[in-house]
């Protein structure tokens, strides 16, 4: 079904599409263009690029994700100690959130892999 929306990516026509997690919107440019966003819920805006943030069901835990992906890395943790702040990174400025490690915790850059920067927690 076609929605009113206008891709924010290419300017295409946007689609409601059913999908194994549920409704989402996408972008009918598919495969040129990847742009996708939930229907049902709104979770903000990158506070790097602009577009919205989806959640995203990882392998380490649910975190949002930029839908400018792969322009856009932009990723928010949503398991980081009931949102704890671990404040910002001194190489880039991005978030900093709680990694936990096979040799122990460690905080990492939101940034990654552009940014590499970890610190041991102890």
């Amino acid at each position: 079904m076609k929605s009113e929306e206008k891709c924010p990516k290419c300017g295409g026509d946007l689609k409601i599409v059913e999908g194994k997690n549920g409704e989402f919107l996408a972008c009918t440019n598919f495969p040129e263009c990847r742009f996708s966003k939930d229907v049902n819920s709104d979770h903000g805006d990158c506070p790097q690029c602009g577009f919205p943030l989806r959640l995203i069901h990882g392998y380490y835990g649910d975190f949002l994700g930029c839908t400018n992906y792969p322009d856009c890395r932009y990723t928010f943790n949503l398991d980081d100690d009931e949102g704890e702040d671990f404040g910002a990174c001194p190489e880039c400025g991005g978030g900093l959130r709680k990694i936990e490690g096979k040799f122990g915790d460690f905080l990492g850059c939101s940034n990654y892999p552009e940014c590499k920067f970890t610190k041991k927690l102890d």
